[in-house]
C-alpha cells in the first residue's frame, strides 16, 4: 500500500496549482514531538503534538502534560500499562530563521525531570487537572525560532457558538519529513461555549483524531463576513474579511462513555496558558 510523504517541500520542478495562496504562521510554530525509549538507544516509543511558545526571551514546548509525564491528567496513572513507559527524553523539531527569505527545521532531543519536574504546569492542577505544560527548551534572543504567540493576530476572541468551525493541528503518525508541516483536522465545537465540563477548563469537540494529536494547538476558524458581537449584544459584520482564526485550547485527548456512542474529543482553554508562566 502507498503511503505519501507526509510534511511538505518546496519543489520548483511542479508548478503549484494555488500560486498566490499565503502560508499560515502558526503551521511552522507547530512541532511533532518524539517520545524517546529510556534504554540509551532512543527508539520512538511514541508520539505527541505540540507548539513553540515564546516567554520573557525564552523558547518553551507547550504541548498536554500527560505527553511530557506519560500519566493521565484526572487520576495519574500511567498511560502505557504494558511497559511502564515514563518519557525521559523527547525530540522536537523547530522551524528557524535560515536567511530573511528562508525558514528551516532543525531537531533538538530534551531532557525531561518528574521529581522535581522541569516542566511548567498549572498552578492550580490539583484541582482543575488541566492537561498542558509548557518544557524549556533555549534562550533565543534575537529570536530565530517561530512561536506561536509571535503572531499576535491569532489571539482575538471570535464570536463563537456551538457547532462551529474549529480545527486541531497536530501529527496523527511520527512519520512527516520536509517542512514537517502538520495536518489541520477540521471539528465543531460540541458543548455549549458558555459552559464548562465536569467543572473543569475544558470543552468538548465534534472531530475525528487520533491519539498522536495530543498536545495539539486547537483554533476557533471561521471564513467570510466576521460576526463581530457588540456591548449591546447585537452583532456586526467585518465584511472584508477572508478567513479568521483565534486560537482557543490545547487538545488533549478523547472521552470515552458508553452513552456516547464513540469517543469525544475534548481541549483545555487556552486562557490557562499565562497561569503557567507565573512561575517563571
Amino acid at each position: 500500500m502507498y503511503y505519501p510523504e507526509l510534511g511538505g517541500a518546496i519543489d520548483d520542478q511542479i508548478p503549484s496549482q494555488f500560486a498566490r495562496a499565503r502560508t499560515t504562521l502558526a503551521s511552522f510554530a507547530c512541532t511533532l514531538i518524539k517520545q524517546l525509549s529510556n534504554d540509551g538507544k532512543d527508539t520512538v516509543l511514541s508520539h505527541g503534538s505540540g507548539c513553540f511558545w515564546r516567554h520573557n526571551g525564552d523558547v518553551f514546548i507547550l504541548t498536554a502534560r500527560h505527553v511530557l509525564t506519560g500519566r493521565s491528567p484526572f487520576d495519574d496513572t500511567i498511560l502505557s500499562q504494558e511497559n511502564q513507559y515514563i518519557p525521559k527524553r523527547i525530540t522536537v523539531f523547530p522551524t528557524v530563521t535560515a536567511n530573511p527569505n528562508a525558514w528551516l527545521r532543525q531537531n533538538l532531543t530534551v531532557e525531561i525531570n518528574h521529581d522535581p519536574p522541569n516542566f511548567l504546569q498549572d498552578p492550580e492542577f490539583d484541582q482543575l487537572r488541566t492537561d498542558i505544560a509548557a518544557l524549556f527548551l533555549c534562550h533565543d534572543e534575537p529570536a530565530q525560532i517561530c512561536c506561536l504567540n509571535d503572531d499576535n493576530s491569532i489571539f482575538g476572541e471570535l464570536f463563537t457558538l456551538v457547532g462551529m468551525d474549529c480545527s486541531v493541528v497536530g501529527y496523527p503518525t511520527p512519520h512527516f519529513s520536509g517542512l514537517m508541516v502538520h495536518i489541520w483536522k477540521r471539528g465543531s465545537i460540541a458543548l455549549e461555549t458558555n459552559l464548562q465540563l465536569d467543572r473543569k477548563p475544558m470543552f468538548l469537540l465534534d472531530a475525528n483524531t487520533s491519539p498522536g494529536f495530543s498536545g495539539s494547538p486547537v483554533f476557533r476558524q471561521h471564513f467570510g463576513p466576521l460576526p463581530v458581537l457588540q456591548d449591546d449584544s447585537s452583532i456586526e459584520l467585518k465584511v472584508d474579511n477572508v478567513r479568521t482564526i483565534s486560537f482557543v485550547g490545547i487538545y488533549a485527548g478523547r472521552l470515552r462513555h458508553r452513552h456516547v456512542g464513540g469517543e469525544v474529543p475534548f481541549v483545555f482553554y487556552a486562557n490557562r496558558i499565562p497561569r503557567l508562566f507565573q512561575q517563571r
